[in-house]
């Protein structure tokens, strides 16, 4: 296991990190002190669950990032 100072410096980006698995997923890298980057695709409703995150986990350092992944269903 990593200690706490390693971990420190380590950055998750995690996508769909507003519901689900990717929630569940953000607060535990949180709480183990990762900064993490929640890449979602609607910034509005991921705002309060962010703040959860925050909240729940003692870390500040829990980020926004919009990432919409278009793809072709034509295939």
């Amino acid at each position: 296991m990593r200690g706490k100072s390693e971990i420190k410096h380590k950055t998750a980006i995690i996508t769909g990190a507003n519901s689900g698995i990717g929630k569940e997923t953000t607060l535990k890298f949180a709480k183990e002190g990762y900064k993490v980057v929640m890449a979602c695709r609607n910034l509005e409703i991921s705002k309060n669950v962010q703040q959860h995150i925050i909240k729940a986990s003692n870390n500040e350092q829990v980020e926004l990032m919009e990432l919409d992944v278009e793809t072709d269903q034509t295939h």
